[in-house]
């Protein structure tokens, strides 16, 4: 068991700035910057491409994915092959890239994204293969999202990742774009996306100035931009180098110290860390170094991280405003080449034999780029080692414990993840406390993730509220999947969590493997309703799920405890515990309170928002899911423990 100082949690938190992650003014301190980052001189003599790999790169990468014998790696020619599917997918059927705005009429993200795909993947097999037909599907791409009449730089993220689509294509296609398209290309970066920070990069709170995905996104699209078109913009394109790198060193402490856990869950990873990686491979390729970014206290951990939040059956832990899948990590290659621990693409050699490496997500439009972070790793084979140790936690603005017992992905695997933080914190939801569990095959407390976010903007703003405001009236928590109630967590008094009251981690089970787990602080968000409240979460046995709440209440308060856990399976209570059946795999849910003479109710809840709530209709319906749990009511001023166990039913 390790126990965790949180007296050194809570300086490192308030010293970072984490109650508000999008207010630049509590983040670590701006890096004053007196001379020029990088050789600049040297780096202008460079011919094209530069971006994440120069010539003699390719032509080493090429003989590694297509050559024969010794020459051909076999695991790099296996990513090459996923990359020319999606490419030859993109001859038969282009991308449709129309300046179309989402359904909230805000972004036009899902289009720059395809952009991106399109030219990443078409330069790509252009490069490897010198078939023209890859050369001119390009061109027309290119076209197309340079007739754009902009790339709405008022939602920045749109635009950042159009620059990626246009960096790429000068960059890459130098040799055979002409002149005119090459200036096009150039005029757009510059127009639409570069000279654009003005107006909405530096000055405005949630784009460059960022303690979130947005500062990665966003200075990677503007860096690469700059690294293609340097020597045709210098001063522009070295003013915007020096300005964001800087912003993105904080950025990037802020986001991963101190252990790599990301705020933002996992599927903000994949569009935070793998441009940020991105980043530094382009940074790496054209000038020779990082500037140390990729040493920022824990970033080189975040790999880890990322590979424990993957359960059984192709699920993640999908905290936070993330959705539920698995899907291939490009980024992961990075972490690897670096440190040279193949453990870390665990979940990237299962994906590849499986044929299914792509599916999922979007992390399909970076693939390109992990042939270049691999290029030179020393993988030769999918049999690669599994990581080592059953536990990962890790603290920060979003603190979690997750246990894997296994790597084959199989039935004999069981998986736990559960989590604290708060709930005013970017992407957040009410979720402190709340866990997902797998065992034998099924997935039996599971996190329902996100409302698409184009689904229930619209209707919360013509309700009156504001979906992106974190403060306690925010109408955010009347939607069911964003608050306590739509977790595997307590509710207490039919309340909601206090979205500013902090959960830490207070000790960590890693010791002995017939003990795996922690202990999570509830106080802060449930201190309107309780004096004090713990949560111990344990795999024991490596048999039962067992989780014990410490609970005192109020002095001069009852509290009606609801024990609620969010399940995709059939659920069956009884006068003395619940029956939960998936599969043909039967689990008893059974409750026991050190207080004998208080009475639990056992109860199966829909996965619907509770009746007393005001009527909404914007909840997208949970089919297949239901609430499994009890309830028990705590006197004033008494102390109890809840021990609840999910076991195997004979």
């Amino acid at each position: 068991m390790r126990r965790i100082c949180t007296a050194l949690l809570a300086a490192f938190i308030l010293g970072s700035g984490a109650l508000r992650a999008q207010d630049s003014n509590t983040a670590p301190e701006l890096e004053t910057v007196a001379g020029d980052i990088f050789d600049y001189e040297s780096f202008a003599k460079k011919a094209h491409p530069r971006l994440f790999i120069d010539a003699d790169g390719l032509k080493t990468l090429k003989k590694k994915v297509t050559g024969s014998g010794r020459k051909k790696n076999p695991v790099l020619a296996q990513l090459h092959d996923e990359v020319m599917k999606t490419a030859d997918r993109l001859l038969e059927k282009p991308e449709n890239i129309s300046y179309t705005f989402d359904a909230s009429n805000r972004r036009i993200l899902p289009i720059s994204k395809r952009a991106f795909r399109s030219v990443f993947h078409l330069a790509y097999a252009w490069k490897m293969t010198g078939d023209e037909r890859y050369l001119e599907a390009a061109r027309v791409a290119i076209q197309k999202f340079c007739d754009f009449p902009d790339w709405n730089a008022k939602h920045f993220l749109d635009a950042a990742e159009m620059c990626m689509a246009a960096a790429v294509a000068y960059d890459w296609l130098y040799d055979v774009l002409n002149p005119v398209e090459l200036d096009r290309l150039r005029e757009c970066m510059v127009n639409n996306a570069m000279t654009q920070t003005k107006y909405h990069g530096f000055a405005k709170p949630g784009t460059m100035s960022s303690l979130t995905n947005w500062n990665q996104v966003c200075v990677c699209g503007l860096v690469c931009a700059s690294i293609a078109i340097w020597n045709e913009e210098p001063e522009l394109c070295h003013d915007l180098v020096q300005k964001l790198l800087p912003t993105n060193k904080r950025a990037q402490t802020f986001i991963y110290a101190p252990e790599g856990v990301y705020p933002e869950g996992y599927m903000y990873w994949d569009f935070g860390t793998q441009y940020e990686t991105m980043l530094l491979q382009a940074l790496k390729a054209a000038f020779g170094s990082t500037w140390g970014l990729d040493e920022t206290p824990g970033f080189m951990n975040t790999g880890r991280y990322i590979l424990y939040m993957t359960g059984v059956n192709r699920q993640s832990y999908s905290y936070c405003d993330c959705v539920r899948g698995w899907w291939g990590k490009p980024g992961a290659w990075y972490f690897a080449a670096k440190s040279g621990d193949l453990s870390l693409l665990c979940n990237e050699a299962y994906l590849l034999r499986q044929g299914k490496y792509p599916d999922g997500g979007d992390c399909g439009r970076f693939l390109p780029v992990s042939l270049c972070m691999a290029k030179d790793l020393n993988i030769n084979s999918l049999d690669i080692p599994m990581p080592e140790k059953e536990v990962f936690w890790g603290n920060g603005l979003t603190p979690v414990v997750l246990v894997h017992t296994g790597w084959k992905y199989d039935a004999d695997d069981k998986y736990l993840g559960f989590k604290g933080g708060q709930s005013n914190v970017s992407h957040s939801q009410m979720d402190e406390g709340s866990f997902v569990y797998d065992a034998y095959g099924v997935r039996w407390s599971d996190d329902l993730g996100r409302e698409a976010y184009t689904h229930i903007e619209t209707p919360v703003k013509k309700a009156g509220g504001n979906f992106w405001t974190y403060e306690p009236t925010s109408m955010r928590w009347e939607i069911f999947r964003y608050s306590n109630w739509g977790h595997s967590t307590l509710t207490v008094n039919r309340s909601n969590f206090d979205p500013a009251g902090r959960s830490e981690i207070l000790e960590v089970y890693e010791s002995d493997p017939n003990n795996l787990g922690g202990k999570v602080d509830l106080t802060g968000p449930l201190h309107e309703e309780l004096l004090s409240a713990t949560r111990s979460i344990r795999l024991v046995n490596r048999e039962d799920l067992v989780v014990t709440d410490e609970l005192e209440a109020l002095p001069d308060k009852p509290a009606e405890v609801i024990w609620r856990m969010i399940t995709p399976t059939k659920v069956e209570p009884s006068e003395d515990f619940e029956i939960l059946s998936k599969n043909g795999v039967s689990m008893k849910l059974e409750a026991q309170c050190s207080d004998g003479s208080l009475p639990i109710e056992y109860k199966a809840w829909p996965a619907t928002r509770p009746d007393w709530w005001t009527p909404r209709t914007w909840d997208t319906p949970n089919k297949g899911y239901s609430v499994a749990g009890y309830v028990i009511t705590v006197p004033a001023g008494r102390k109890v423990t809840l021990t609840t166990t999910l076991s195997r039913a004979l």
